[in-house]
């Protein structure tokens, strides 16, 4: 997964955080708070990292990658736990108090570190923007259709794989542990 991608996926993720923080911002600045200027930077710093995140995720989902061929074996549907992982990594985030700069400075280096460990890992998170866009897991047994070859990974899509037991489907690679699929011809 590039470093890009990796960013973008956490950053979306912690799309409740980023909700929250924005109301706080656009109630401070109706408030015409003292740091005005600290809310604006903030809310627009915030709106152009979800716009380029969208477009990353946008732009890897629509390239041209070869698509490699898997036969579906077996499949579960994962719960991608997103309560646990809001009540887990989103709660004690919104701790911090976003209006002083000392707590700020603290989240971004509790945020950059997150991020660090995400992609040296190679780590793809539970991910609410991906609930929210109608994508599930699916943990399934697959068959490489050219190398014959049995593995399991986790599978994101927008079909019920389900459904799709002992059918060919096309699918982009995530990372080591984690595919895409969709109906689209690749």
């Amino acid at each position: 997964m590039s470093t890009l991608l990796s960013f973008s996926m956490l950053f979306l993720s912690l799309l409740p955080l980023w909700i929250s923080i924005l109301i706080i911002d656009i109630v401070k600045i109706y408030r015409l708070s003292p740091n005005i200027y600290t809310e604006i930077t903030s809310f627009f710093s915030i709106l152009l990292c979800f716009i380029i995140s969208i477009g990353v995720f946008v732009f890897n989902r629509s390239k041209k990658q070869t698509a490699i061929k898997y036969k579906i074996l077996s499949v579960s549907e994962l719960k991608m736990n997103t309560a646990e992982y809001i009540s887990a990594y989103i709660l004690p985030i919104l701790a911090f108090n976003f209006t002083l700069w000392l707590d700020t400075l603290l989240f971004l280096i509790f945020f950059f570190t997150l991020f660090f460990l995400y992609s040296r890992h190679n780590y793809f998170p539970a991910n609410i923007f991906l609930e929210l866009c109608g994508y599930k897991a699916f943990l399934c047994k697959i068959e490489n259709t050219q190398t014959r070859v049995t593995i399991e990974r986790t599978i994101i899509s927008k079909d019920d794989l389900k459904t799709l037991v002992d059918t060919e489907i096309n699918t982009k690679i995530i990372n080591n542990d984690c595919l895409f699929h969709d109906d689209k011809n690749y």
